[in-house]
């Protein structure tokens, strides 16, 4: 047996300051959390405030200033977003982003998150089609929104800005449900593919989006994915070539899951 050549005092030193750091570690993460909620509670009310004074004062207040409330508030949403996404991230880093799993269809899911988007894909001239087979499964369906509805801007941020078009498909393979979210934008390189799901990663498009996240949205697309004991990759033919394809696994209920569910 090979002998720590440490003193026992040395041993327990490094152990106390191991026991230190992730003591304040934790204490930073804590105070982290506590932080977004705060900016997250007070952005709400500011937002909920210039609600009250564009809809109590829109006949006394003129357009320009109307419309400079509209700008607050949009840019107050942003951020109220944004906070969010980082608590998302942090809950998925922890292993803490705990899906309430119910039977739903996924169809449906996928119906609502289309009709949503709807407005976005008309002011960007996006046409989108849908191919969807009846399908169920056991999710958490407002995390499954989220990420689907992630999916679906980012596809229309990146269509072409000619008679741009998503497809958003929903089939049966094996044991699982597909879900494939299609554009028919510039595509990514085969280097980048791999990294679009790495947590702050950005294509560098230089293309004008509507719906930036700052390099948030996929990689909670992938905890909300994984939470659910799915996966989520991209495939593309690379650059200029064809578009690209986000391609999402969920396990699917099936009849003979529902029988030993009941037992």
């Amino acid at each position: 047996m090979t002998m720590d050549p440490r003193s026992t005092a040395d041993i327990l030193a490094e152990k106390i300051l191991d026991s230190a750091t992730m003591k304040r570690a934790r204490q930073k993460e804590g105070f982290l959390m506590k932080l977004t909620d705060e900016m997250r509670k007070n952005l709400i009310e500011l937002d909920r405030y210039m609600k009250n004074l564009a809809e109590e004062h829109s006949i006394k207040i003129n357009k320009a200033y109307l419309d400079k409330l509209g700008e607050i508030r949009s840019k107050s949403r942003t951020l109220i977003r944004i906070i969010g996404y980082l608590s998302d991230l942090d809950k998925i880093e922890r292993g803490e982003l705990h899906p309430t799993k119910n039977e739903n269809n996924l169809s449906e899911i996928v119906t609502r998150v289309v009709a949503s988007v709807k407005q976005d894909a008309l002011d960007r001239g996006v046409t989108i089609t849908t191919d969807l087979k009846d399908l169920s499964c056991s999710c958490d369906k407002n995390r499954i929104d989220q990420a689907l509805s992630t999916l679906v801007l980012n596809a229309i941020d990146f269509s072409a800005k000619e008679n741009g078009k998503v497809d958003v498909i929903l089939r049966q393979e094996n044991d699982n449900a597909e879900i494939i979210v299609k554009d028919n934008g510039i595509g990514i390189t085969k280097e980048s593919l791999g990294k679009i799901f790495d947590k702050f990663y950005q294509l560098d498009l230089n293309i004008d989006r509507d719906h930036s996240e700052a390099g948030f949205g996929l990689p909670i697309c992938k905890g909300i994915i994984e939470a659910h004991d799915g996966k989520i990759w991209a495939e593309s033919k690379g650059w200029n070539v064809g578009g690209t394809e986000i391609h999402v696994l969920l396990p699917i209920t099936t009849k003979d899951s529902n029988e030993l569910r009941k037992v």
